[in-house]
């Protein structure tokens, strides 16, 4: 927070979090200078809450909608393992240190921690997000797959074929080598 001297006039401005400072303003005198930046910090603080990490989780989705029903099924199911493991646990007591032990654990869904507290954060509910810039180590992805063969592709439909019989063989075939050859993904096929 600080209340400074702009010609003759005087500008306040509060800190926000990430070393950033919101303007709140120009005004007349250093006094009501310093009453913007005192309701700005009354405003700051009447918005945190004891709001817990699982009841923020519970209600995530449907206060912070994503634009497709889709996606909040998905962040609700993935969200879940958050909720459960920090049942109780306020929003606020949630610092860096936690946030980076859970999200060793749980690097799978720790996107999904990131976006719930961010929403928190964008809201007012805490000040910093903990789960932001954690400098996790990343994904090896796939680039030590092995890619079959196009003989291996045909051996592996093959096989589906006889191991489905002729009700679902041939359709298993089919899929099998579609899925090879497009590169469809098993949720697309």
């Amino acid at each position: 927070m600080s209340v400074i001297k702009r010609g003759k006039r005087w500008g306040a401005r509060v800190h926000v979090g990430h070393g950033q400072r919101r303007w709140l303003g120009t005004f007349a005198t250093r006094r009501e200078a310093k009453e913007a930046e005192a309701e700005a910090l009354r405003n700051r603080a009447s918005k945190r809450t004891h709001e817990t990490v699982d009841f923020l989780a519970e209600r995530w989705t449907g206060d912070f909608p994503r634009s497709r029903a889709t996606t909040n099924r998905h962040n609700q199911e993935r969200i879940q393992k958050l909720a459960q493991d920090m049942r109780g646990v306020r929003l606020s007591d949630v610092n860096r240190v936690v946030a980076r032990e859970w999200a060793m654990e749980n690097p799978q869904l720790a996107r999904y921690a990131r976006s719930l507290f961010e929403d928190a954060r964008n809201d007012g509910l805490i000040e910093d997000n903990p789960f932001s810039n954690l400098r996790l180590p990343g994904s090896k992805g796939r680039k030590d797959e092995a890619i079959p063969t196009e003989a291996e592709l045909h051996r592996l439909a093959d096989a589906a074929e006889a191991v489905h019989g002729p009700e679902y063989g041939p359709e298993m075939r089919a899929m099998i080598l579609f899925s090879g050859y497009v590169g469809l993904r098993a949720g697309e096929l």
